[in-house]
Order: C-alpha cells, then sequence, then structure tokens
C-alpha cells in the first residue's frame, strides 16, 4: 500500500439498490437472487464501499455469495479479491464472480486463511454466527491480515436496542436457522485496538427494523 492512501476518507459512493445486486447476481437461480438483491434494503453497502482503498487487494472474511467484492470491482475500488466462506456459499460466489479477478477460498478455520497481508479486510455480518469461544481469536486473526497502511472495515448487527436485537435473533433463526451470539461493540473496538489497529471511525445505526455497528480502522505504516 502507498502512503498516499494512509487515512484517506470515504469517497463519495452512491447508494446500492436491490436492483445493482439483481444485475451482480444473475448466474444465481431461484429465490437465493431475490434475497440476496432484497439485502440491499437490509445492508447499506455504499457505507461499506466508500471507506474501500483505491485498487486495494482486498481480503472478504465470511464473502457470501461473493455480493461486496462484486460490487467493489464493478466500482473500480479493488485490483483483486480474496474470500473465504463455507463451502456452500463459494460455489455460489465462483458462479457469481466468474472471470474476476478474485480467489475464492473455502476458509471457516481461520488457522488456515491466507497470511496477507492485505490492503484491505472486511467482515461484514460474520462475527454474529462465530461461536462465542472463537470470536475473539477469529478477530485477532481478522485484523493481523491487515498490513502496515492497511484497513479494517468491520460491521456486524447490533446487540442493543433490545427489540432490534431480538427481531433480529428471529430473523436468523428463520434464514440461516441460527442461534446467533451478539458481539458488542465495545469488545470489537477493543480487540481491533489490542491489534495494533486505530479506530478511523465508528457508528450504530438504524436501517430499517435492523440496528448496525461499524468500525474502520487502520494499521499505522510504522508497524
Amino acid at each position: 500500500m502507498t502512503d498516499s492512501r494512509q487515512g484517506a476518507g470515504p469517497k463519495d459512493i452512491p447508494a446500492i439498490s436491490a436492483s445493482d445486486i439483481w444485475s451482480l447476481t444473475n448466474s444465481m437461480g431461484g429465490p437465493g437472487r431475490a434475497i440476496q438483491s432484497a439485502r440491499a434494503a437490509i445492508l447499506p453497502y455504499e457505507r461499506l464501499l466508500r471507506w474501500i482503498p483505491e485498487s486495494a487487494r482486498l481480503f472478504d472474511v465470511g464473502c457470501g455469495s461473493g455480493t461486496l467484492m462484486g460490487l467493489a470491482l464493478s466500482q473500480g475500488l479493488i485490483a483483486h479479491a480474496t474470500g473465504v466462506d463455507r463451502a456452500a456459499a463459494i460455489e455460489k460466489a465462483r458462479a457469481i464472480l466468474a472471470g474476476e479477478p478474485v480467489e475464492l477460498l473455502v476458509g471457516e478455520d481461520f488457522n488456515l486463511w491466507p497470511a496477507g497481508p492485505f490492503d484491505c479486510v472486511t467482515c461484514i455480518d460474520v462475527l454474529h454466527h462465530v461461536p462465542p469461544a472463537v470470536q475473539a481469536p477469529f478477530m485477532a486473526a481478522m485484523c493481523q491480515r491487515v498490513g502496515a497502511g492497511g484497513r479494517l472495515i468491520y460491521k456486524d448487527m447490533a446487540d442493543k436496542p433490545w427489540p432490534y436485537a431480538l427481531f433480529n435473533r428471529f430473523h436468523d433463526l428463520v434464514m440461516a436457522r441460527e442461534l446467533i451470539n451478539y458481539y458488542p461493540i465495545d469488545r470489537a473496538r477493543a480487540a481491533i485496538l489490542d491489534a495494533g489497529l486505530v479506530v478511523e471511525h465508528e457508528e450504530q445505526f438504524k436501517r430499517g427494523l435492523y440496528w448496525h455497528q461499524l468500525i474502520v480502522a487502520r494499521r499505522p505504516l510504522s508497524q
């Protein structure tokens, strides 16, 4: 990463709509494509994309079907992306991102992730699906992949206000068939700082019936 990217502020990114994701996921069939497209109503992708450094080598932890990587590529934000997730998700991502400069790996075990370092590491709505005993080392492994001058973009579902957190628990029980484990923003921030990163931006915000927490951090060039 070049010095010019160190501390670079957010870009102006137009709002990502359901139709944008629908176009991106044209290789998906059945209800999966509609479900992915509907995520635009829950997840404001533009709030994430705006922090990705220019021409970055991106590492997307828990990449799912590759939507974030695909959007970043279509916006000309990144040079290359590496994504890791469960086998079923990676199969979908390979279909959606065929021919793109991406490397897609089955990687539930963070000990087997590529070492990097990367210009930008993203982890979007993943930690609440990770078992509590694994959340701290998972977070540490993710931060370790951020190179000098690089950026971490971490977003997860917020554990409060409680009515929204309860609604999201129900959502994931129905959609993912999982009982989730929230990772409070205070713990996330502490883990990021312990890893030697500096917080650039932090916010919690509401989108529809969902509350989100976002931390953007960078690793100083001197490390």
